[in-house]
């Protein structure tokens, strides 16, 4: 069986465990801070918690296609065609539901919903930020550098 013990080392399983909080704390005001209102959550639910997974692997994987694509046409590339990148990335996200249907997704769903998918991820992607000209008065949520 497979324990991360067996591949980091206490301080690197240390500083993922306190990355992914930094996750979490950014996905649990998302809800109800919007104005959503899911009456029959329970007073513990963690929308951080319960899309956790999905949510570092939308912060990791635009970070790594940016990278992945601008490394190989970094001598070329404009800061526009920059920008272009990250606004398909949230033209993906565009959608539009009911309340009703984004209270079952929250309670259901592992993925963050589409709004929230594009939003918290893009502030907390450093190459998107710079690109944008944008600066965050908080920390930057940051699975890896």
């Amino acid at each position: 069986s497979f324990k991360a013990s067996s591949i980091w080392s206490r301080e690197g399983l240390a500083l993922f465990k306190d990355r992914t909080k930094c996750v979490v704390r950014e996905y649990n005001d998302t809800p109800s801070s919007n104005g959503l209102n899911c009456a029959d959550l329970p007073d513990d639910f963690s929308y951080g918690e319960s899309t956790l997974g999905e949510n570092m692997a939308d912060l990791i994987g635009v970070k790594l296609s940016f990278k992945a694509y601008f490394d190989n046409h970094a001598a070329s590339a404009t800061s526009g065609q920059k920008q272009y990148f990250f606004m398909n990335f949230a033209q993906a996200w565009c959608s539009s539901y009911e309340p009703a249907y984004m209270c079952d997704m929250i309670r259901e769903d592992v993925h963050a919903i589409a709004e929230y998918r594009v939003d918290k991820t893009l502030k907390n992607t450093q190459e998107f930020l710079q690109v944008f000209g944008c600066t965050r008065r908080d920390q930057l949520c940051s699975i890896f550098e």
